[in-house]
């Protein structure tokens, strides 16, 4: 893959050639929007905390510990 994470015109003509048009055409797609998706993901991830609940006894929660 090159730097924009699609699969280069010369991959798509080998798979062409190797295993018929379209089928290539079909592995090619859906390689692409995988790629895609998976930026997307990346892009708009979130970390997230977990939240533990917390009693207001101060025997009973570790916050007062």
């Amino acid at each position: 893959m090159n730097k924009n994470n699609k699969l280069s015109l010369q991959t798509r003509k080998c798979l062409q050639v190797h295993i018929g048009e379209g089928a290539a055409n079909e592995i090619y797609e859906l390689i692409n929007n995988m790629s895609e998706e998976i930026i997307s993901l990346k892009r708009n991830k979130v970390n997230v905390t977990q939240i533990m609940p917390v009693s207001s006894d101060p025997n009973e929660s570790p916050r007062y510990s």
